[in-house]
């Protein structure tokens, strides 16, 4: 009798400690993850399904550190089975359409994108990745309509302005481009990226003395990229200066 008191003992002392193991495993993968350690993250948590654990969001987690490391297949098989174990909702239909960009699969991650989208109608980010999935498919209309909506939401971003401009620009529409940047100009007036792209739309346009002038302050600004591009397009004799 007390032999099977001790062994009941020891099996309950080991299940207790295997849970404990599993939960501090996965929560030290989550702070790994703040910290972008990523590959440590994906060892903590692969470590927490072999001692067969059950936390609801392991395989999101995990996915989610794969696509951190770029290994988009795996990103995908993890989400995917995520979404078959628990049901899904907004935030693993989004992570997994990233993952589906990243294998090329722009539908599968259109449809993932909707459906993220019908639980988490208010994410701007959500909008911007569908108007960057409809980029990619030459969707322009469709996506202009995305990245609309994720400026009403947040007005004024400059990430989602340069992806507007993006748009405008495969549109053949400089004049709505040259509006967006030049709201981004006027709020960093020293972002050289922004002197750059403005020059590369004013070139678009046909307007190479103004897109000179851009290149020149974004050169000013430390951007080297510009350098060839003054070379072969501009007036060397001309001095450019900044001109907004």
């Amino acid at each position: 009798m007390i032999r099977y008191v001790w062994l009941f003992c020891l099996l309950s002392v080991q299940l207790v400690w295997g849970q404990n193991t599993e939960s501090e495993l996965f929560k030290r993968g989550k702070s790994r993850m703040q910290q972008e350690e990523y590959e440590a993250a994906i060892r903590d948590f692969s470590n927490v399904l072999q001692l067969n654990g059950d936390q609801e969001d392991i395989y999101l987690y995990r996915g989610v550190a794969y696509l951190r490391v770029n290994k988009g297949q795996k990103a995908y098989d993890d989400l995917s089975k995520h979404i078959e174990l628990y049901g899904g909702k907004g935030k693993a239909y989004y992570y997994r359409a990233m993952a589906s960009m990243a294998l090329s699969d722009l539908q599968m991650a259109l449809d993932d994108i909707d459906i993220a989208l019908i639980y988490k109608p208010r994410e701007a980010q959500y909008h911007q990745l569908k108007s960057r999935i409809c980029i990619g498919q030459n969707l322009y209309q469709e996506a202009l309509e995305a990245i609309n909506a994720a400026l009403q939401r947040t007005p004024g971003k400059i990430s989602f302005l340069y992806d507007r401009i993006e748009i405008w620009l495969a549109m053949e529409r400089t004049d709505f481009a040259l509006r967006d940047i030049n709201l981004i100009i006027r709020r960093s007036p020293r972002d050289g990226k922004a002197y750059n792209v403005r020059a590369t739309i004013h070139f678009q346009a046909g307007d190479r003395d103004a897109a000179c002038r851009d290149w020149g302050v974004a050169g000013s600004m430390g951007d080297e990229s510009v350098l060839p591009l003054i070379q072969q397009f501009c007036d060397k004799r001309q001095t450019y200066t900044r001109n907004n």
